[in-house]
């Protein structure tokens, strides 16, 4: 009588053919979560940009004045005389708050003024804000511009 039943070779095939196919499966795995944790960091960098670049947005948008500290900061200062400040040290722009400080990596700030010389002994007010920082592998400048009322532009020499 005979019966029927597999050979030791074709075991031996098909365990090599599904030790292939698990191998496979084990490197596309390993590539998919590779690519969605590089997404998932780019995306978090994007965001933390916008939101920076928002806030800061925002702050000149509702400030009354921003005035400068000096070449590697400035303050804003708002109509119910709370202030932020902002400040440029070791390659970050920091913003701080009475409640929270956020950073932002830079390459480069420029500050242009509104008067060359303030008059007066007046404070020096900032009109434009440029913001050079580098995201994935990519520069990306940021402008930010302060329109003032005129009462800050009649001021008398």
């Amino acid at each position: 009588m005979k019966t029927k039943a597999f050979t030791i070779l074709e075991s031996i095939i098909t365990l090599a053919l599904i030790s292939i196919i698990i191998s496979m499966v084990y490197l596309v795995i390993v590539y998919f979560s590779k690519n969605v944790s590089d997404y998932t960091l780019i995306s978090t960098k994007n965001f933390e940009l916008n939101l920076y670049s928002l806030q800061l947005r925002e702050d000149f948008f509702n400030s009354e004045s921003v005035i400068s500290n000096d070449a590697q900061g400035f303050t804003v200062q708002f109509y119910d005389e709370t202030q932020v400040y902002y400040y440029q040290n070791n390659n970050f722009l920091y913003r701080k708050t009475p409640v929270s400080t956020d950073s932002l990596k830079i390459t480069n700030l420029q500050i242009q003024y509104l008067f060359e010389a303030p008059p007066n002994d007046s404070l020096q007010l900032v009109k434009n804000l440029i913001i050079e920082t580098n995201q994935n592998k990519t520069d990306i400048p940021l402008y930010f511009y302060k329109t003032y009322f005129s009462n800050y532009l009649n001021i008398k020499e």
